[in-house]
Formats: C-alpha cells, structure tokens, sequence
C-alpha cells in the first residue's frame, strides 16, 4: 500500500492518492481543483482509481471532480449524505447560492457546473473493505464533514477537518 501527497489547485489542497501495487488498484482523497496533475500522476504510478473519497464539497476540494470522472467513467464519487447536496445538477444551484463573490463565481463556474453526481453515501463506523479506510464522521467544517483512517499505515486523512498551526 502506498500514500502519496500531491498539493493542488490555488489554495494548496492536500490531495492524497492512496493505492495498492498488488491490486494495481487506487482512491483518490480529496482531488481539489487540478485534475491534470492527478491523471499524469496516477497514469505514471500505472494504477487504476476505483473511487474519490470526499472529506468534505467545499469548491476547493471538488472542482477537478467533473475532469477526473470524464476521465475515468467508472470512477465512484463517495461522500457523507448532507455533503452530497453540492454535487450533481442540483448542487450547482446550491453551491451558486451560498457564493458570495460574483468574481470568484465567475472564475470557477465551469468546472462547478459539471460536477458529478454522488455513487454512493459514506456513514460512519464503515470499513472501505479494498481499501481498509474507516470512515469516521466529524462534522463541524461542513454539516456531513469526514475524515478517513488507514489503521494499517497509521494514516488519517482530515480535510479541512484539521490545520497546522
């Protein structure tokens, strides 16, 4: 198994890619805003993404969603219940209505109007069996806020959950 940091986007998104050379498979934490650099990234690793794992859908963590799903079809898009409502048509509307700087809105419209919808719903307490990330609710950044542990490798991935300093 392995966990690599890739710092994305204008607001330096910790965007993790996580995978496993012996199932060739991998998930993608987080993928911010720069698709690019993730797909050459996971093209040289020669791995395969299965899932996007959301600890939250704040702009700067969801913009290259609509990129890396294009890329990848068969991606899933996992992300607690109450998050998933800015993702997928409606949340377009939603994410317009909480914007609050028309020059931003305009600067970031086309990626957040093709945002994928969500595949499936994370709760708390389960187990990512393939992999191994447990999904531990921690609201407060945003209402369906998560974090996910890798109890193997010691790894917790917080989003925006947690800041140095």
């Amino acid at each position: 198994m392995f966990v690599e940091r890739l710092v994305v986007g204008p607001y330096q998104t910790n965007c993790y890619i996580m995978g496993d050379e012996e199932t060739s498979s991998a998930w993608i934490i987080d993928p911010g805003s720069d698709e690019n650099t993730i797909i050459r990234h996971i093209e040289k690793r020669s791995v395969t993404p299965v899932a996007i794992l959301l600890t939250h859908t704040h702009w700067d963590h969801i913009t290259a969603l609509g990129g890396l799903k294009k890329h990848w079809p068969e991606l899933e898009i996992l992300v607690s219940e109450e998050d998933s409502l800015y993702l997928g048509p409606q949340g377009y509307n939603n994410l317009k209505q909480v914007c609050f700087d028309k020059s931003f809105w305009d600067r970031y419209e086309a990626q957040l109007s093709n945002l994928p919808q969500t595949t499936a719903y994370l709760h708390d307490g389960q187990l990512l069996q393939d992999s191994h990330l447990s999904v531990l609710a921690t609201p407060g950044h945003t209402p369906g806020g998560l974090c996910f542990y890798h109890e193997e490798g010691q790894s917790l991935f917080t989003g925006d959950t947690l800041f140095a300093g």
